[in-house]
């Protein structure tokens, strides 16, 4: 599959996603309960991590295990660094500050499972360095697996301890991850496709996306239908459509500084719900508030990123110019 660095309609589509995730939890201006199932919302991310996962890992094949799972795993979260900790500082205190007595980690699950999903493809990724068939073969079975706990609750068994297991363990936020990072890494052994026509490349690709976009989209205002119908939607969306979309978007040349911007804070969207979760803890009713919070914070960790970046850059470009005087 053709592969680049940034692809502003993948980070475009991470920020509209984010802000799904945003409205289903009514942390918006106005209260708009018409998003029924943007939880799969977050299963987008999870397939976008898997289709870069083993690129990313293989780049410390050079490394010892110990060394390179260290480098790994310091290098994709360090970077959230004093982000990651408001937000765990603001999750505690809404546990404080919390009537209904129930410990949660907000929307940090998300990271954690980043993180345990990271290091676990990472010593499979070692384990079978010689060969790479047995790493999709155990990748696979944990695709399986993870899949079948999940989505077991629409088979009835006829024995309700095992009903009641398989309607349990589909709350389980491992899970999500588990299935989704997995499809993300078969997709990204796609072969690509031989296009020879460019106009009927741009055509095929922006169809598909199209199409699948309008069925997931169509998807998250539909609320009357039973909870077997709404599992198979998932199984669809997480299984045929958002694999669809990311493997076509590569064919579609499309590249803005802005829309990558705003795809970066995606995920700084997300995990600062655990702000607005605590303004809701402390009785902060206000959606125009709780909306701002997040945007402003956001806003803020944005600016202060680019402006690292520039300062790096002038960095470099001091020090070849010195080197060549």
């Amino acid at each position: 599959m053709e592969k680049s660095n940034r692809n502003s309609l993948i980070e475009i589509l991470r920020f509209v996603f984010a802000f799904f995730i945003i409205f289903y939890h009514n942390y918006f201006v106005v209260d708009i309960p018409i998003f029924c199932n943007a939880n799969y919302a977050v299963d987008f991310f999870f397939v976008i991590t898997g289709m870069y996962m083993t690129k990313t890992i293989a780049k410390y094949d050079d490394l010892p295990a110990v060394k390179g799972g260290y480098k790994l795993l310091i290098d994709r979260f360090i970077k959230l660094g004093i982000p990651l900790l408001i937000c765990y500082v603001a999750s505690i205190a809404c546990n404080v500050f919390s009537q209904s007595g129930e410990m949660k980690i907000h929307y940090l699950w998300f990271i954690h499972i980043m993180f345990i999903s990271y290091l676990l493809f990472f010593i499979l990724w070692r384990v079978f360095k010689k060969d790479k068939s047995y790493f999709y073969f155990v990748t696979y079975i944990i695709l399986f697996f993870s899949a079948i706990l999940r989505f077991g609750a629409m088979i009835d068994f006829g024995v309700p301890i095992f009903n009641k297991f398989f309607a349990d363990s589909y709350y389980f936020d491992e899970l999500r991850g588990l299935t989704c990072i997995p499809i993300g890494m078969f997709l990204a052994l796609i072969p690509s496709i031989n296009f020879k026509n460019e106009k009927k490349k741009r055509i095929i690709s922006w169809t598909v996306v199209i199409a699948a976009l309008v069925f997931i989209i169509g998807t998250l205002f539909v609320s009357s239908i039973n909870v077997t119908w709404k599992r198979i939607i998932e199984i669809i969306v997480d299984l045929v459509m958002f694999p669809a979309i990311l493997y076509f978007a590569q064919y579609i040349s499309f590249n803005n500084k802005v829309l990558n911007i705003l795809g970066e804070s995606a995920l700084y969207l997300y995990i600062y719900q655990s702000i607005a979760a605590l303004e809701r803890a402390l009785n902060v009713d206000s959606g125009i508030f709780l909306f701002a919070s997040i945007v402003i914070a956001t806003a803020i960790t944005m600016i202060w990123k680019i402006e690292i970046r520039k300062r790096k850059a002038t960095k470099s470009i001091s020090a070849i110019c010195t080197t060549r005087l």
